[in-house]
């Protein structure tokens, strides 16, 4: 059963493209796009996920240099705060950020602006009495 106006009577013509075959067309191409999208951001979140969960171990993996105990976790604009000799002198001898990547991430843009005012060494120390 069709509706009378789907009716294509062309007497051996092609039948023109009409408004709805058109938008038919479209809602076609729409949800192959939106099909895609979904796909690509299943993608992102399970690599997102993947990087996160790299940076709570990522103080107890081996190639970590230092104790794990020094290490501060931030997540965000940087991922940690290093107190080295904090755990086991109770003393600092340095302080280093360490930014966790995977794969072939890069810094965004507040991370380069953190990497860049250390370059600088546009830090300070602030206590602050309440």
């Amino acid at each position: 059963m069709f509706r009378l106006n789907e009716a294509r009577l062309t007497f051996g013509k092609k039948a023109k493209k009409d408004l709805l075959d058109r938008l038919r067309e479209q809602r076609q191409q729409f949800d192959g796009l939106l099909q895609k999208a979904r796909e690509d951001a299943k993608k992102r979140s399970r690599a997102v996920s993947k990087g996160l969960m790299l940076e709570n171990i990522c103080p107890y993996l081996p190639n970590f240099k230092y104790h794990p105990r020094d290490a501060r976790f931030l997540g965000d604009p940087i991922d940690f705060v290093v107190f080295d000799g904090l755990f086991q002198n109770r003393k600092v001898r340095e302080l280093t950020i360490v930014e966790v990547k995977s794969g072939n991430s890069a810094l965004n843009e507040a991370e380069k602006s953190v990497e860049k005012a250390i370059e600088k060494g546009k830090f300070s120390f602030e206590l602050l009495r309440v």
